[in-house]
């Protein structure tokens, strides 16, 4: 079981999922957002596949675009995606869909960088590519998660405006839906152009569901409606909600003013097994 989801964004593409795979009365963690560049030295453009569905046919899914060789037409945008393309149409992949069955099936998302810096996220399903007009979200997770992203989700917003918020998203699947648990992993792939440098892709905490409000705007709404509610007692809830409010705005601004080496650490959790390198710093 797992939740994955792509998102655009005014100066980029989010991709992620959670770590949680289920074997019967097993459980472990294990990396579902794959670089599937066929040079892992070269890290001027990226190629990356978040799949949910059976974990083998995705990780055999990342193996064979790995094979593929996108570093030859990683100049465009166009290349890449008519690269893909020739890669859904080749035998080994058909060779791949041809054993899925109603069991063992997989969906994955696909994000693309350019080396000129050129952003794109496509749904990948059987022997069909579908474009990805602001988000998709796949697996057992995506009705809560775009429950969630119609509420949180602004494609003019930026990427790292948006992070924490995707981060958000996540949790709501994680938090709902049976198989979908552990660390999230989301990578950024910036647009070129955007005076932004790409931090190192890690795994991020979600321990706290919208850090807190959630648990807040219940008992605001109730009291709005609940006469029972005293008038006291509605006047501290709003002041607390107010407080929370103000105090992760306060929050967010310091960490604006942490280094990028503090700010990783504060970000990720305990575990953060292999993953792959950053995308080149913007132009």
């Amino acid at each position: 079981m797992t939740i994955a989801a792509g998102f655009r964004v005014a100066n980029g593409v989010l991709i992620g999922a959670d770590t949680r795979i289920e074997e019967g009365n097993v459980k472990y963690e294990e990396n579902k957002v794959f670089d599937c560049r066929d040079n892992q030295d070269d890290y001027s453009y990226a190629v990356m596949l978040a799949g949910a569905g059976d974990f083998e046919a995705i990780s055999h899914c990342a193996d064979l675009l790995r094979s593929h060789g996108f570093s030859k037409s990683s100049d465009s945008i166009c290349g890449l995606k008519e690269s893909l393309l020739k890669f859904i149409e080749g035998k080994r992949y058909r060779r791949l869909n041809a054993r899925m069955t109603a069991t063992r099936w997989f969906t994955g998302i696909v994000a693309l960088r350019s080396i000129v810096g050129e952003t794109d996220i496509l749904y990948l399903s059987g022997e069909n590519l579908y474009p990805v007009p602001e988000y998709k979200c796949i697996g057992a997770g995506s009705e809560t998660a775009l429950f969630v992203s119609k509420w949180l989700y602004r494609r003019d917003l930026s990427v790292n405006v948006f992070l924490p918020m995707a981060i958000q998203i996540f949790r709501a699947a994680k938090g709902h839906n049976v198989g979908c648990d552990d660390a999230t992993r989301i990578v950024r792939l910036y647009n070129a152009g955007t005076g932004l440098d790409d931090p190192q892709r890690s795994v991020w905490g979600d321990t706290e569901y919208l850090w807190g409000v959630h648990d807040l705007l219940g008992s605001a709404i109730q009291g709005c409606f609940d006469l029972r509610v005293a008038t006291e007692e509605f006047k501290a809830i709003l002041r607390a909600l107010d407080e929370k409010l103000i105090a992760i705005r306060v929050a967010n601004e310091r960490s604006k003013q942490l280094t990028s080496e503090v700010k990783q650490f504060l970000e990720s959790t305990t575990r953060d097994p292999q993953f792959p390198p950053a995308s080149p710093e913007s132009p």
